[in-house]
């Protein structure tokens, strides 16, 4: 029986790649709207704010421009010791030997520190000693410069009593054969500085002992300040004094220490009241700068138990975002020149923008705004 002319089927291969060309498709077009992502990192226009306030410290509190304080006075000593003196070269007196010659007929007698002055030098030396000069006869003594330095190394010279009649400056003078020396000297010579550096490293060593023993007597919502605890010099003993040579150096010292105890918590919430009360519309408070916060002391009466203080605080601001700046769907589809040209119109608020697309294709802001970050940089 004859059933006619059969028409011949599609290729299957050819069903089977059409399939696998719409399934790439697809599954590309799925990848490509998940894994799409925009990050913008605005950094707005940050400002700086800062209060500043008198505040009372005392037993009582009556308003809100004072705060109760318990005062407390410390008494506390220590010693310290520098045994590496530097050696220096320091001035000294100079000093050396003269023949003094008598041509008088007579004797005459030299009391010690007599003064004579060199023919070359406006140095004065005095002799070391008194002396009895004979008639016509030459007598050697020590000599040494009435001021420090080396100024008072002279060569050998002639000498004329200061105070002698001047008609005898011929018949009775002195010479040296040989140069005065010793204006200056080598050695371990404490210094100002020294003597400085080692009390201030002492009365910082007893500061921090003494705010340890406070720490040790606190009662609840109570804090030790060291910016208010005022440090006060009862006595100061050197072992040398400066010039001295030695070879250590030994320092005395006593200081009392007046404290004011309070809750510095307190103090700073309402620093930082006051600080966020300065905040103007368009503007929003962003965060505090701890470092900024100081309290000056300006009057403390321990007898009184009264403190008056100068309280300081700093902190930032940033400008109110408009809705323009946060709204994604008007920065769709733009790529990144586009999207810092958009946020140009907004000056007043944003410093500046950074811009981030992934994948690595990915060259403009994604239309699904769940794959789109706007985040505020501090």
């Amino acid at each position: 029986m004859y059933l006619g002319k059969i028409a011949p089927t599609k290729s299957p291969y050819k069903i089977i790649i059409i399939f696998a060309i719409i399934t790439f498709l697809v599954v590309a077009f799925v990848f490509y709207t998940s894994f799409s992502r925009a990050k913008i990192v605005i950094k707005p226009n940050m400002e700086k704010i800062s209060t500043s306030f008198f505040i009372t410290v005392g037993k009582e509190s009556k308003d809100s421009t004072s705060i109760n304080g318990k005062f407390v006075q410390k008494e506390i000593e220590g010693s310290d010791e520098l045994s590496n003196i530097s050696a220096k070269t320091v001035d000294d007196y100079a000093h050396g030997k003269v023949t003094v010659h008598n041509k008088l007929k007579r004797n005459l007698t030299l009391v010690a520190n007599s003064q004579l002055k060199p023919v070359n030098s406006d140095m004065i030396f005095k002799t070391d000693k008194s002396l009895i000069l004979p008639a016509g006869a030459k007598v050697q003594i020590g000599i040494t410069a009435s001021k420090k330095g080396t100024g008072g190394n002279i060569e050998p010279t002639k000498f004329t009593f200061v105070k002698l009649w001047p008609g005898w400056s011929n018949l009775v003078y002195a010479e040296s054969k040989a140069a005065m020396t010793g204006g200056e000297k080598e050695g371990q010579i404490v210094s100002e500085e020294e003597i400085n550096s080692l009390k201030e490293k002492l009365s910082d060593n007893l500061f921090a002992n003494g705010v340890e023993e406070l720490k040790g007597e606190l009662s609840d919502n109570e804090d030790v300040w060291e910016k208010a605890i005022r440090r006060e010099e009862v006595s100061f003993k050197p072992s040398v004094q400066s010039g001295q040579e030695a070879e250590k150096l030994k320092v005395d010292l006593k200081l009392k220490l007046t404290a004011i105890l309070f809750n510095k918590e307190m103090l700073k919430s309402l620093a930082e009241a006051k600080l966020k009360g300065k905040v103007i519309d368009g503007k929003e408070f962003t965060s505090l700068d701890e470092e900024s916060f100081n309290a000056e002391i300006l009057e403390m009466d321990y007898k009184k138990k009264h403190a008056k203080f100068k309280i300081f605080l700093e902190g930032n601001v940033q400008p109110q975002f408009s809705d323009d700046i946060l709204n994604k769907e008007k920065i769709i589809g733009l790529n990144e020149e586009e999207l810092k040209k958009y946020y140009q119109k907004f000056r007043r608020e944003i410093d500046d923008v950074e811009v981030s697309f992934s994948p690595f294709w990915q060259s403009s802001v994604p239309g699904t705004k769940d794959h789109v970050e706007i985040k505020i940089s501090n």
